[in-house]
């Protein structure tokens, strides 16, 4: 009996040993492991429930007196986001199945007991014949393989997805942060404004007085005036939404900065030449390429499913008349006499065309997005231009000849706070179009990824 188990036990052992040597054990490419991103601080430490909220950040990266800066504002956000987290976790769960999907089944131990109960020589277990092994499933076409390239697709989406989302936000918070710093630039011009018109109404007054100027001077002052400080409790209610509005980017239920700090961004010389290389190495055109990709895995997996699958089984059996024990092997093989596949390899196939057609189509819509977006940005930094080079210097020219004869007595004081005010309404207007290029330009940087096209590698020819 001892001898029985230890040839049943060695059998089992060998082909147990066997089937996990020639089993595929898929390895994740180290091209893929160096692409993976960091995780996020939600994905390290996710909130117990749903209403946590991520605490305000410090006053300042730097310890100072709390001025908010763009880099600042975008790493709180990305730090803070679930959704980044979540695609995160995502990115995780397709490595985990990319781990699993060549991984074959385990053998299977089967015992069988035949010739027993019968009647006559057979009756009992007298003559009983009994047989032990193992079986097991061998995939063919290439299954496995094509399994861990599709789920290598489905891992480098989820990779690329975690991108767009963090290029995503990045645009949003910025696009948040300028319409503050927009803000309060203006804010500091309608104040400057309504500064004049106060010194203004002071000499009217005394002009009043001394009977220079006639009282409906006054009347007119005070409406401007009035108006002017409205336009200034207007802006400070504007300002306050708007950094509350940027603060919710990191789920700050207020806004613990005072105060942004940035400049406008200088103008690039931006081609559409350029920009239409640039987008070729967007996260949407990437896009298109893993969906044909994904399609193209999908299609072979089904293409391969029409190649029967081999069954083996091996094992020891006993013959109850003589005592005697002898090996045996079999296998099983469908017979493919019919492609019972054909309906599934056909819908693939017609899957692969019509993401092929989608992808063109997509990328079409690009091209033509960015055609308008970088149209968009040629007129707006036009109008930059224009006003920065030559009616802001026009306007500063005619307000200093302005001083200039108010010193020598040629000119009254309320020319010179007219020309004052004709340079603060340039200023203005200067200041509105800097905010509609730089919307322009986060516009276009939207469409070509998100990248900082300032930093740009790509070359021009």
């Amino acid at each position: 009996m001892s001898g029985l188990l230890g040839r049943v036990a060695a059998l089992v052992g060998l082909c147990l040993f066997t089937a996990g040597c020639l089993s595929h054990h898929p390895q994740i490419p180290g091209r893929l492991l160096d692409s993976l991103p960091p995780p996020p601080a939600q994905a390290v430490t996710p909130p117990q429930d749903h209403s946590e909220l991520p605490a305000p950040g410090p006053a300042s990266p730097n310890g100072d007196a709390g001025i908010l800066t763009l880099a600042r504002a975008r790493q709180l956000t990305w730090e803070n986001s679930h959704a980044l987290a979540a695609a995160w976790q995502e990115i995780q769960v397709r490595l985990a199945l990319l781990q699993q999907s060549g991984l074959p089944r385990n053998p299977e131990l089967f015992a069988e007991l035949e010739e027993f109960a019968g009647t006559q020589d057979y009756s009992g277990f007298r003559n009983a014949a009994a047989r032990i092994g193992v079986s097991r499933e061998w995939q063919s076409g290439g299954k496995p393989r094509l399994a861990a390239q599709a789920a290598e697709v489905e891992l480098q989406t989820a990779v690329l997805d975690y991108q767009k989302l963090q290029k995503e936000l990045a645009l949003a918070v910025e696009k948040r942060f300028y319409d503050v710093f927009h803000l309060q630039e203006s804010l500091q011009l309608k104040q400057e404004l309504l500064n004049i018109l106060n010194e203004t109404g002071r000499v009217i007054q005394g002009r009043i007085k001394a009977g220079e100027s006639s009282p409906l001077e006054l009347l007119k002052h005070r409406s401007e005036l009035a108006a002017a400080t409205q336009a200034v409790r207007q802006s400070q209610r504007e300002l306050a939404s708007a950094r509350s509005v940027l603060a919710a980017c990191w789920g700050a239920t207020e806004p613990w900065f005072p105060a942004v700090e940035a400049q406008w961004q200088e103008m690039p010389q931006w081609s559409l030449k350029l920009l239409q290389r640039a987008i070729k190495l967007s996260p949407a055109w990437q896009q298109t390429r893993l969906d044909i990709a994904q399609a193209e895995a999908a299609r072979a997996l089904a293409d391969s499913e029409k190649y029967p699958n081999l069954e083996l089984e091996s094992g020891l059996q006993h013959f109850r008349e003589d005592g005697s024990w002898a090996f045996f092997v079999g296998f099983s093989l469908p017979l493919p006499l019919f492609d019972r596949n054909q309906g599934n390899i056909a819908a693939a196939q017609a899957s692969l065309q019509r993401t092929i057609l989608e992808s063109a189509s997509q990328e079409l819509s690009l091209q033509q997005s960015l055609c308008r977006a970088w149209q968009l940005w040629q007129d707006s930094a036009l109008a930059v231009t224009e006003l920065r080079e030559e009616t802001i210097p026009a306007a500063k020219d005619y307000y200093d000849a302005i001083y200039t004869s108010y010193q020598t007595g040629e000119a009254d004081i309320l020319e010179l706070f007219a020309a004052r005010q004709d340079w603060l309404a340039k200023r203005e207007e200067l200041l509105e179009r800097y905010h509609e290029c730089e919307s322009a330009r986060l516009e276009l940087a939207a469409v070509v990824g998100g990248e900082d096209l300032q930093q740009s590698t790509i070359e021009e020819d």
